[in-house]
């Protein structure tokens, strides 16, 4: 999963099961979103 999400481990084992948003697209095919909450690096 952290291949799909590109998040690190730790902050996928953070999530909780309410952090899951299940939704069904226009073609009817089901997809599940989350938000992680890490920290975005700045410009190099």
């Amino acid at each position: 999963m952290a291949n799909d999400t590109s998040a690190r481990p730790h902050e996928l084992l953070n999530l909780r099961i309410k952090d899951i948003i299940f939704k069904t697209s226009e073609s009817g095919v089901q997809y599940a979103e989350i938000q992680v909450s890490g920290n975005i690096p700045g410009p190099f």
